[in-house]
């Protein structure tokens, strides 16, 4: 499979669904004041970058690299298509937000994730990318349902 991954600045909306998606399964997953996914919408912001995903112009995930100041960013909207988990997408964009993130003078990322098994898989991610475990950032507070993570490159 040959996967793309390159900025989208999802004007043509095909990240739309994905993004919808990825909303619907963390209000399944967590309390909707504990839901802190960005709506596409909130995706077109001169703070934060965007990254997707592609094989033959469809999309297979997507993730975002928000700038909280010139020095720190917090990772969102990090997505990977149901049917294209474990095929190495998730990896190859955190790689691509972490060389960004470097290149553009960050010196520290976090990131927010839920807290119950069905997010195991990208805390065992950000953990083998150097991510280790902190305390709320930013407007953040601590609850059951949420998780904290701090990357400092």
């Amino acid at each position: 499979m040959d996967v793309q991954i390159a900025r989208d600045d999802l004007s043509d909306g095909a990240v739309a669904k994905l993004l919808s998606d990825h909303l619907d399964q963390m209000f399944e997953l967590s309390p909707a004041s504990d839901v802190h996914a960005l709506r596409p919408q909130e995706l077109v912001d001169p703070r934060i970058s965007f990254w997707s995903a592609r094989c033959e112009h469809r999309v297979l995930g997507c993730c975002a690299l928000k700038s909280l100041s010139n020095s720190v960013g917090e990772l969102k909207a990090m997505k990977v298509r149901g049917d294209c988990l474990r095929r190495g997408i998730a990896q190859r964009l955190l790689t691509t937000i972490l060389e960004d993130a470097r290149k553009g003078g960050f010196t520290k990322l976090y990131l927010e994730t839920g807290n119950s098994s069905a997010f195991d898989p990208a805390i065992m991610l950000y953990r083998k990318h150097g991510f280790r475990e902190c305390g709320p950032f930013g407007s953040y507070e601590r609850t059951s349902f949420s998780r904290f993570f701090l990357l400092e490159l």
